[in-house]
């Protein structure tokens, strides 16, 4: 049984829920969401700037229970992936390897953390924002509960790595007009080849997500 909370306010979901994980105070799966985020936690350590009205939540499940042929180090792949197909949104795709792009521009990200046999899982999205890009969704709370229950059926489905990169690769060209970074480079996707395991070929070095 998934066991769900919901804020109006956290300092992040994500830290939030990892401490919970550490100290085990509740069985997994567990998925915690917020109105809003005092300092939510980005990429590469970036906070993640707030919004008018975002979908923020975090959750988290032991790796046992991922299908047998997923690259855990691939897994924001996996997430970001199924959440885009399970949102359908027009115009809107996963940027290599945890981002999330209506056309040009950024409107969410997903964050993983390993800890463990346990993995944390953490999505923000715009939902409508005057100085960001947005999908222009006017959800309220209740709303968000319950299209995030809805996403949570979707996601513990789990289908095969196969068939989520499947999917993915065909989508992969619209990565080729951004960059990516590594090792405090800026890379040009461009130059790079992606890998049955979600991994990013460049030149002759294997690039994968730890994010």
């Amino acid at each position: 049984m998934l066991n769900f909370f919901c804020f109006k306010e956290l300092v992040s979901t994500q830290t939030w829920l990892v401490d919970q994980v550490k100290n085990q105070v509740f069985t997994l799966p567990a998925c915690v969401m917020s109105e809003r985020q005092i300092k939510g936690v980005g990429s590469r350590n970036n906070s993640w700037e707030s919004v008018e009205n975002a979908l923020l939540f975090s959750f988290a499940f032991k790796k046992a229970i991922l299908p047998s042929d997923l690259p855990l180090q691939s897994i924001s792949i996996y997430v970001g992936y199924l959440f885009k197909e399970w949102l359908n949104y027009e115009g809107l795709w996963l940027k290599w390897p945890n981002d999330l792009y209506l056309g040009d521009f950024k409107v969410g990200g997903v964050l993983t953390q390993s800890l463990g046999d346990q993995f944390v899982c953490g999505v923000g999205l715009n939902l409508y924002a005057s100085s960001y890009a947005s999908l222009s969704l006017d959800w309220d709370f209740q709303i968000k509960q319950e299209k995030l229950r809805e996403f949570l059926d979707f996601f513990f489905r789990l289908p095969s790595w196969d068939d989520i990169f499947w999917n993915y690769k065909l989508e992969f060209h619209k990565n080729f007009g951004f960059t990516f970074h590594f090792n405090d480079q800026e890379m040009s996707f461009c130059n790079a080849s992606l890998c049955e395991d979600g991994s990013l070929l460049v030149g002759n070095q294997k690039i994968y997500s730890l994010r």
